[in-house]
């Protein structure tokens, strides 16, 4: 950025005057020196002197009324010294004046400049010899140069008036941009209901920015109005003035607003203490209800209160969010819908094998913890949730004496075992929205060492979903009762987890099994067992 964009008008024309060779002077409003430049360090001293200090405040407080009615003139600070004034006023006032001061060639016998020399150390035979490496000036050259640098002043000054202006216009221009920008991505954001909290909380960013907020939040309460999804669920961006749950409690009451309209807020002492405290609050509806509240506080910037344009705003971004809250609900419902689809078509799969059921369910409550383990997006842990709750779904294919069998299968019923994955693949790869879960129903069964099946893929040929699932799978299946052995105990299961990395199993995945969490796994697994004690009484 240009260094000139954060210096005053007189403090640009007094760096000109330097760099040119000028002896001049930054004079504030009231005369006094603030700053000087000259064309050698001890022109600079001599003039900060309090004699030169005080005769140059003198003549420029006289020079200055005549100056201030843009009339051209020149006066002398002695019979040697010429001085030019130059001010500076605006609208406002007078913002102070540039001061040349301008030696003669006899300007070495000035006494004026000999007082303020010996006021500086310097040795008498320094000034001749100080004037005689200056430039020196006449009273005609005084005049054009001093009508050059007020006119490089009022250059300047305009310049630097323009600039305000276009910055101002900018600022407007910006915040009508930021503002339609704003609108535009939460109408376009819109169709993204899988992912509320980052839709959620990007609004709050956008909304906090665009408005001058200290923070901004969005919460729902945990009603059954409100989408699963979303209750309970506080999102914001800045720093809230409270913790999470007293900030919940704190803002309870606007959760009970009968109004649909912004409101400008000071009754909620928790989060608006202190002068000038507002707080702006605006209901989020949900198929005509009120289910959450979107928040705005601390405000900052030029004017601290909250205005018309901040509410009329805020009240737009509700509108959106209203909409998307009812196409979050709609998604809620669509995806209880399908899961619960995928519940019953796993559960008449494993019911076929009374000792492998519950297995899917188990198998995908593993598999999510895997991934959850392995520091996969929550996104992805959820389809990988979804491809184990599916992954057996193959096995309606195979003949029930088969999967029943006791003792050792033949190659013929082994072969039968086999093509479960692609029958599996086969039966879900109609369906659009189990098409990323593919892999893993169709690979599940590879080994590590590429001895797998159905087509020997090995190591990382395996999909990422595939080599969690197999861990689940391999690991449920030692834990659980069949028909031609019992479950082992888990020390020992987990051990041949172990015992199977790099061979059966993805060696890292291997070891992120011993780590799992598995109090709810055996919480799921007695409720397996019990609904099935249920049915044999």
């Amino acid at each position: 950025m240009d260094q000139t964009r954060s210096q005053s008008p007189l403090q640009i024309v007094l760096d000109r005057c330097g760099r040119i060779g000028l002896l001049a002077c930054a004079l504030r409003p009231d005369g006094t020196i603030e700053d000087v430049r000259g064309p050698h360090q001890l022109w600079c001293e001599v003039l900060k002197t309090p004699t030169m200090a005080s005769t140059i405040r003198s003549t420029a407080l006289s020079e200055l009324p005549k100056r201030v009615r843009s009339q051209l003139g020149t006066t002398q600070l002695d019979e040697t010294v010429w001085f030019a004034l130059c001010p500076l006023s605006d609208d406002q006032g007078l913002r102070g004046s540039i001061a040349l001061i301008l030696p003669s060639e006899h300007a070495g016998t000035s006494k004026l400049l000999q007082q303020a020399a010996d006021e500086t150390g310097m040795d008498p035979v320094d000034l001749p010899a100080l004037v005689r490496a200056t430039a020196t000036y006449t009273q005609a050259t005084v005049s054009l140069l001093a009508a050059q640098v007020r006119l490089m002043v009022s250059d300047v000054a305009a310049i630097a008036r323009s600039e305000e202006e276009v910055e101002g216009f900018t600022k407007q221009l910006t915040g009508a941009f930021e503002t339609i920008d704003l609108l535009y991505s939460l109408g376009r954001a819109m169709k993204a209901p899988f992912s509320p909290a980052e839709f959620l909380t990007s609004l709050c960013a956008r909304a906090r920015m665009t408005l001058s907020f200290g923070w901004v939040a969005v919460t729902f309460a945990s009603t059954p109005r409100t989408p699963p999804s979303l209750q309970g669920m506080l999102v914001a961006h800045g720093d809230l003035p409270l913790e999470d749950d007293a900030f919940r409690s704190a803002i309870a009451p606007a959760l009970l607003d009968t109004e649909s309209s912004c409101r400008i807020r000071t009754d909620i002492p928790a989060l608006t203490n202190g002068p000038k405290k507002q707080l702006l609050t605006q209901p989020l509806l949900c198929k005509g209800h009120q289910i959450g509240v979107l928040v705005a506080g601390d405000k900052f910037g030029d004017d601290p209160m909250v205005s018309s344009y901040d509410t009329q705003l805020i009240e737009a971004c509700a509108g959106f969010m209203s909409t998307f809250v009812e196409n979050v609900a709609l998604y809620d419902e669509q995806q209880e819908l399908f899961v619960g689809t995928l519940h019953a078509l796993t559960a008449a799969i494993d019911a076929k094998d009374r000792y492998t059921r519950g297995h899917s369910e188990r198998v995908a409550l593993v598999s999510y913890q895997i991934a959850q383990l392995a520091g996969l997006p929550e996104p992805q842990c959820e389809r990988i949730r979804i491809a184990g709750l599916v992954h057996d779904v193959g096995k309606i294919g195979v003949p029930e004496s088969t999967l029943l069998k006791p003792g050792k299968l033949t190659e013929v019923e082994f072969g039968h075992i086999k093509k479960h994955p692609e029958i599996g693949f086969e039966i879900l790869h109609q369906v659009p929205l189990l098409a990323d879960v593919l892999p893993g129903v169709l690979h599940h069964h590879e080994r590590y060492d590429g001895k797998g099946y159905p087509y020997g893929l090995s190591g990382t040929e395996i999909p990422l979903m595939a080599r969690i699932i197999a861990v689940a799978d391999t690991f449920d299946a030692m834990s659980s009762d069949r028909a031609y052995r019992a479950r082992m105990p888990r020390v020992q299961v987990l051990a041949e987890i172990v015992r199977s990395a790099g061979t059966q199993l993805d060696p890292r995945l291997a070891q992120i099994m011993q780590k799992v969490n598995l109090a709810e796994y055996d919480a799921l697994s007695a409720r397996h067992a019990a609904s099935e004690a249920k049915l044999a009484a």
